[in-house]
């Protein structure tokens, strides 16, 4: 879908400095405060020129985009065959153990 839209590299430092300004509830914090030690400061006029959406046009046009979306059969490039104990086949249990901090 990107690869189709020949201007979406001119999108990605504006969603950037988007996911380096979006505030995470669990950090408490944006990233670029978690890097830098402070918060990005946008200039006042960043959004001057800018023209906004009605929220019918973003709808339609967020409808179009996802109708565009196309399936693709997905493929498996490995082809090596998994390694499984023989034991599995004919045991009632099987306990998995969980690595995480509680």
């Amino acid at each position: 879908m990107c690869h189709e839209n020949e201007s979406w590299t001119r999108s990605l430092p504006i969603i950037w400095l988007g996911l380096r300004t979006t505030w995470w509830a669990d950090f408490q914090s944006t990233p670029a405060e978690l890097l830098y030690g402070e918060s990005i400061r946008l200039p006042c006029n960043f959004y001057e020129g800018i023209k906004f959406q009605t929220q019918s046009e973003f709808v339609q046009k967020l409808k179009s985009t996802i109708n565009d979306v196309k399936i693709l059969p997905f493929s498996y490039h490995c082809k090596q065959n998994l390694f499984i104990f023989k034991d599995l086949q004919s045991c009632s249990h099987v306990f998995f153990g969980t690595d995480s901090v509680r």
